[in-house]
């Protein structure tokens, strides 16, 4: 398995579990909720785009054209994991 068919099955994985384990504690008042953001914006991703042209390239793939960035995560989940 590469890393990348390795990294898309963990995602689903991921994705299906929370949604199974949210269908199962709804009538608890429970919610689940499950971040799995994309292309983040830190020390890996330097690593993964060493030049400018890397970056471009995969970026065209990607809907805003951008990297997301910590903070911007950070406020989703604290959306999500608020009482209102």
């Amino acid at each position: 398995m590469t890393q990348e068919s390795a990294y898309a099955t963990n995602r689903g994985a991921i994705r299906v579990f929370s949604k199974v384990q949210a269908t199962e504690r709804a009538n608890d008042n429970i919610r689940r909720n499950s971040a799995r953001p994309g292309l983040v914006y830190m020390e890996m991703f330097r690593a993964t785009f060493p030049t400018v042209e890397a970056l471009a390239e995969h970026l065209s793939w990607v809907p805003m054209k951008r990297a997301g960035v910590i903070d911007e995560i950070i406020s989703g989940l604290l959306y999500l994991a608020a009482d209102e």
